[in-house]
């Protein structure tokens, strides 16, 4: 028989256990919840003093006599190897005085969604002939509209067009720049936020109407990463008054909660030792999604309470699951709408599934015409790498000319 201090001790060593695996278990909780905090915070707060400073200002590149924002050095290493992008540059400046370059301010569209209004910053580049075309260019997460994803295009365009064929426009969403501000997390009451675009079209919607209002007939939108998500939702929930011509996208976010996902799986690869290459049915893949994300999901209904969308992700208007339901039921139009997907494949923030998927749901559409073009970047010939890009929006950096040819022809066809 066993006896009583036997019985005591099993009893201890029982307790022990049960201890040892609720500690376990608490701390396991805690840490899946801090890793969700931390994730979230990474992914979509934004703090004021670093977005109205601008992302890492550029190292001594005035361009228009404004002041030019990077955060990728390799801007400066391709500017040093590329003479097309010097010739840029300069013929930019020379022709700086004949361009009237106009700090703008307008509201953001109330939508049934997003039922308020904001006040954007903005910028209006116009030349001596006025034109009734504009192409509106919408910057990136975490950047503004002195980006060099914005002021590249902007260049290219006055060079291909010196007659004044267009005009352009630049802006700021809320939370970016000089842009208004929101405040709505419960436990950071202190940051403001992005969507990737599920709210922000509404500030693009807003720009729109300014420009429809200054006497703009067509509009054509150009727009890279976050930049290019968010103009396509601006098109799916705008309206034939908005008179939206042609979408440029560049490296477009298309499908934001995919995106975020393969970026745990990259966060995931760094710590296992792994390559950056995506493999979307891969352990890693699967662990990104079923494990790491519904924690992100969790930190959204913690810090969102009174945000207007409520708890997010997920995303009310995912341009993806926009154009899911164009293609299910397109609206009626008579008017041709042309877009193109311009994508790095080696994009690692952004990987080039977003554009194959949205593009082979706009192609279902009969009025759309789409075009794609996915590049190829290829950092170990020129003996460095694209590391602080991750490849992303790169090919106006890495094929200057090319890149000119696309976005010229595309805009001369099509807007």
């Amino acid at each position: 028989m066993t006896s009583q201090k036997d019985q005591k001790e099993q009893k201890q060593e029982g307790m022990f256990g049960r201890g040892c695996i609720l500690f376990l278990l608490t701390c396991s909780i805690v840490f899946y919840l801090c890793f969700g905090f931390f994730v979230y915070h990474a992914m979509f707060s934004l703090s004021d003093n670093f977005y109205i400073e601008g992302y890492m200002k550029s190292r001594n590149n005035t361009i228009f006599g404004l002041e030019t924002f990077i955060n990728c050095s390799d801007w400066t290493h391709s500017v040093k190897e590329k003479p097309f992008l010097q010739e840029l540059i300069r013929h930019s400046n020379s022709i700086k005085d004949s361009i009237n370059i106009t700090d703008i301010k307008f509201k953001s569209r109330a939508t049934s969604d997003i039922p308020y209004e904001l006040e954007m910053n903005g910028r209006l580049y116009q030349l001596p002939k006025k034109s009734k075309k504009l192409i509106l260019l919408v910057h990136g997460f975490r950047m503004r509209q002195n980006h060099y994803t914005i002021i590249i295009p902007i260049q290219m365009l006055l060079k291909a067009f010196p007659d004044g064929e267009y005009d352009f426009m630049t802006m700021e969403y809320r939370n970016h720049g000089f842009s208004q501000k929101e405040y709505p997390s419960n436990l950071l009451p202190d940051k403001s936020y992005s969507t990737y675009g599920s709210i922000e079209y509404a500030d693009v919607l807003g720009a729109i109407t300014y420009a429809r209002n200054l006497g703009y007939e067509e509009i054509g939108l150009y727009g890279p990463s976050m930049g290019g998500a968010t103009i396509m939702n601006a098109y799916l929930r705008s309206n034939s008054q908005d008179n939206i011509r042609a979408l440029f996208l560049d490296s477009p976010a298309c499908d934001i909660e995919f995106t975020l996902q393969s970026n745990l799986y990259r966060v995931l690869g760094y710590a296992l030792g792994h390559s950056d290459k995506l493999y979307v049915e891969s352990k890693r893949m699967k662990i990104g999604q079923y494990l790491l994300w519904p924690a992100v999901k969790l930190m959204g209904t913690i810090l969102k309470g009174n945000h207007p969308h409520g708890p997010y992700p997920p995303f009310l208007n995912d341009a993806y699951h926009l154009w899911v339901k164009e293609a299910k039921s397109p609206r009626s139009s008579d008017k041709s709408v042309a877009l193109h997907f311009d994508h790095p494949e080696s994009d690692i923030l952004v990987p080039k599934e977003n554009s194959e998927r949205c593009s082979a749901l706009a192609s279902s559409i009969s009025n759309l015409k789409v075009t794609s073009y996915y590049g190829t970047v290829n950092s170990k010939a020129a003996k460095r790498t694209f590391s602080e890009c991750k490849d992303h929006c790169i090919l106006p950096l890495s094929e200057p000319e090319q890149y000119y040819e696309r976005l010229v022809k595309f805009f001369k066809e099509n807007l």
